[in-house]
């Protein structure tokens, strides 16, 4: 899925923000062996998918995007799940 099309989801349930520092450095380190673990995503209007789980590892690609390292369309591997269906996903 095209990065372009990822926002944070509403449903994430992390609280607490990131650091500047973190996302700095799990951005060094998805630039160095590449993205390990999909996001886990779901549909919302339009053309949009909302991260409910790897707003960390979003926040570190658009980082990576912001410095011209990735571009808009660079695929993400992601998950996607119907929220609340009860297939596991981020209400269950």
């Amino acid at each position: 899925m095209p990065l372009a099309s990822l926002i944070k989801s509403p449903l994430n349930v992390r609280t607490v923000p990131y650091s500047a520092e973190s996302v700095s450095e799990l951005a060094d380190s998805i630039k160095g062996v590449g993205l390990l673990q999909n996001l886990v995503v779901h549909a919302l209007p339009g053309d949009r998918y909302g991260v409910a789980a790897g707003g960390r590892r979003l926040a570190a690609l658009n980082m990576l995007a912001e410095r011209n390292i990735l571009t808009a369309d660079w695929p993400v591997r992601v998950k996607v799940i119907s929220a609340g269906t009860g297939d596991g996903g981020i209400n269950d």
